[in-house]
């Protein structure tokens, strides 16, 4: 008795101690017992279970509840309330029809990508933002940021692209943010993309998954379980009437919350609609950027800097009735070029090896070759010298401002250009904005960091006196040895899903009338 007693006692002496820190799978051991669901009706039923935890058991999702799911918001601000890390992709291709007019058919297919990523913790976004029609036009816009390091891609090519006389592009930068705030250009760059399209409340977005035509009634549908994730998954195949198929996946995890779906729809025709949607979480979002990209400025944006050459917006001159604010938009006409002979031709015939006036005024090429007095080149004449008196300017740093660096990075000058590329222009004055005040010629400047943090930023001023009226001005980034104006962060400026189908539109109806008969 005495010795059973004390196999007793060691064995509580060593198992106490250990009581803590024992595992499912040794209580398994230990008790013989399997822990599972040991109901058969749910999806994880294990038949080896012996006993049950509360919660163990999945059971089949509704329709109801992948329908729900879907219908979940998934915008990134949204997905961010929940995780510090998320993201999401989208993809949707569908056939152009009638959208391109004579060129379109349902052969010819528009693709759309977005792919948004956001790390809090880390200070990281990429967005990518994708838009192409094989052949004819693709467009790409991606941003990355990493704390301080930023890149920027930008490619536009295609058919559309040169037949309207645009650049292809296709380039890479880095730049940098000292005072790193991601989301002040997520959101704006997601402002009228394709998620918060399909997002939006509006009637004319609701999905066509929706449409009483559809025949949920007579729909195919099943529901399959992961138990690696935990996730179940409806596959639903429907039709309508007039014969055209819908075939739907929808993945949602084990609290039905949506994970993905992806959607094929095909009309009667047997043209197809593709449409997948994922969302990203925690180890699933991936965040880098390349340090080796070419370095480009920041992008300052000023308000209060005239548009052209530094002249007053409102310049006109009232003889000859030419719109000299260079905004394209005076009256809400296009930009018109007046032939010598009276005529009117768009500007854009201007210089292109063809006389569209007939009289050949069109053709001079800025080099003073025609014979009458019609001042084309606008540097000298004097009807065309606008303001020779010494201009003031004062400016303000843009509250879009995003991407913050040093002032001691920049330096203002004054230059005097022949051409829209800032490699042509001459310095004709320098000056460190490390020095917030001082003198340039004749000019006087005053930049006041309103926050007193050292950098470039929103709500800053400068003021610059007494300029000379034949000069432009800019500020220069020796980090980058490049101008803020010819920022490489600064993209071509293309609509977000919201107008894609109107642009494609609008190139396609200049890309198949003729410029002019001949």
């Amino acid at each position: 008795m005495n010795r059973i007693i004390v196999v007793l006692a060691s064995l509580l002496i060593v198992t106490t101690p250990l009581a803590g820190c024992l595992d499912e799978a040794t209580l398994e051991d230990l008790i013989d017992d399997i822990v599972g669901c040991m109901d058969n009706e749910a999806k994880n039923y294990d038949e080896n279970a012996t006993t049950e935890l509360v919660g163990n058991c999945i059971y089949a999702a509704s329709m109801d509840a992948f329908m729900d799911a879907m219908n979940q918001e998934v915008d990134i601000q949204s997905m961010l309330n929940q995780s510090t890390t998320a993201g999401y992709s989208m993809s949707m291709t569908t056939p152009m029809g009638d959208e391109l007019g004579d060129m379109g058919d349902d052969t010819m297919m528009m693709n759309i990508e977005e792919t948004v990523m956001v790390n809090m913790s880390a200070n990281a976004a990429h967005v990518s933002i994708a838009m192409s029609i094989p052949m004819v036009f693709s467009s790409t816009t991606t941003m990355t940021q990493v704390g301080e390091v930023v890149n920027v891609h930008h490619k536009l090519d295609g058919a559309l692209v040169t037949e309207m006389d645009a650049e292809t592009i296709d380039e890479k930068y880095q730049t940098r943010d000292m005072v790193p705030n991601v989301m002040d250009w997520v959101i704006p760059m997601l402002a009228d993309s394709m998620a918060s399209d399909m997002g939006s409340d509006s009637e004319d977005t609701e999905p066509d998954l929706f449409d009483d035509d559809w025949d949920m009634d007579s729909a195919t549908i099943s529901v399959s379980f992961d138990s690696v994730t935990n996730s179940q998954t409806m596959d639903l195949s429907t039709a309508m009437d007039n014969g055209s198929m819908m075939n739907l996946s929808v993945k949602i995890d084990e609290n039905s919350e949506l994970m993905s779906y992806s959607m094929v729809m095909t009309d009667e025709n047997g043209s197809s609609m593709h449409m997948s949607y994922a969302l990203m979480w925690g180890d699933a979002v991936v965040i880098t950027v390349d340090q080796t990209l070419p370095k480009t400025a920041i992008p300052v944006h000023w308000e209060g800097l005239p548009d052209f050459n530094n002249h007053d917006d409102d310049w006109d001159d009232d003889d000859d009735g030419h719109d000299h604010d260079n905004d394209g938009d005076s009256d809400n006409e296009p930009d018109m070029f007046v032939c010598d002979n009276g005529n009117e031709i768009p500007m854009d015939w201007v210089n292109d090896g063809m006389d569209d006036c007939g009289d050949n005024s069109d053709e001079y090429d800025n080099d003073d070759s025609d014979d009458d007095d019609h001042d084309h080149d606008n540097d000298d004449g004097d009807e065309d010298d606008w303001n020779e008196e010494p201009r003031d300017l004062f400016l303000t740093v843009a509250n879009n401002q995003t991407f913050e660096a040093p002032l001691s990075d920049f330096s203002i000058q004054f230059l005097s250009c022949h051409s829209d590329a800032r490699s042509d222009c001459n310095v004709e004055e320098s000056s460190s904005l490390t020095e917030l005040t001082g003198q340039m010629g004749d000019s006087n400047y005053t930049y006041v960091d309103v926050d007193a943090d050292g950098m470039i930023s929103a709500g800053d001023t400068l003021e610059i006196t007494s300029m000379d009226p034949s000069y432009d001005f800019d500020l220069y980034d020796s980090w980058s040895d490049s101008y803020v104006s010819d920022s490489g962060v600064n993209g071509p400026n293309m609509p977000g899903f919201g107008g894609i189908l109107a642009t494609i539109s609008m190139l396609a109806a200049a890309f198949l009338l003729p410029r002019r008969d001949d």
